[in-house]
């Protein structure tokens, strides 16, 4: 009743709802709220996909904050770490709101932050590499990784990128 008037609060969405919700409901309606979430228990889905880093970078992706709540801690480390030092350098993706605007994709998953720059996170949720594809939906011309300096070309609103596997990735969109 008073999440409205929360500053934080631990969303634990991956299991509360059987994976039903597909898009981060709660990140959505209250940007303003820190939602933490965390990368689950271990378990291999039918098609032999590693479930904990699938939500990892579903919730790197979307903004969450993550937290860990069981023993895997070692598995995961290397991309926690890489998590933390994107949004460090990206503070917007977990400070400003979500886009209204649904990103379209191929072979990976995208959100887009609104704000002064606009930033797009892009995520392979695949244990395989992959040509990914977005198509920005904001006046674009280049996106700009403040961590690798890598500039890639937006044309015709699509940017095109390869992705390693379980790969999240950040960029400012530049005009």
């Amino acid at each position: 009743m008073a999440r409205e008037y929360m500053d934080g609060f631990i969303s634990h969405s991956h299991f509360w709802n059987k994976g039903a919700f597909t898009v981060p409901l709660v990140r959505y309606i209250y940007p303003e709220m820190r939602a933490f979430e965390s990368w689950g228990y271990g378990k291999k889905s039918d098609d032999g996909d590693d479930m904990e880093k699938y939500r990892h970078i579903w919730n790197s992706v979307t903004g969450h904050f993550i937290y860990s709540h069981n023993s895997n801690l070692k598995a995961m480390e290397t991309i926690s770490l890489h998590t933390r030092r994107v949004y460090n350098s990206f503070p917007e993706i977990t400070q400003n709101p979500m886009s209204a605007y649904e990103m379209q994709t191929e072979n990976c998953m995208a959100e887009m932050f609104e704000g002064m720059p606009c930033v797009v996170t892009i995520g392979n949720i695949t244990n395989y590499p992959v040509n990914a594809r977005v198509r920005i939906p904001a006046p674009a011309g280049i996106l700009f990784d403040r961590m690798a300096g890598v500039r890639i070309p937006v044309k015709n609103e699509w940017a095109e990128l390869k992705m390693e596997s379980w790969e999240f990735r950040a960029f400012e969109v530049r005009v």
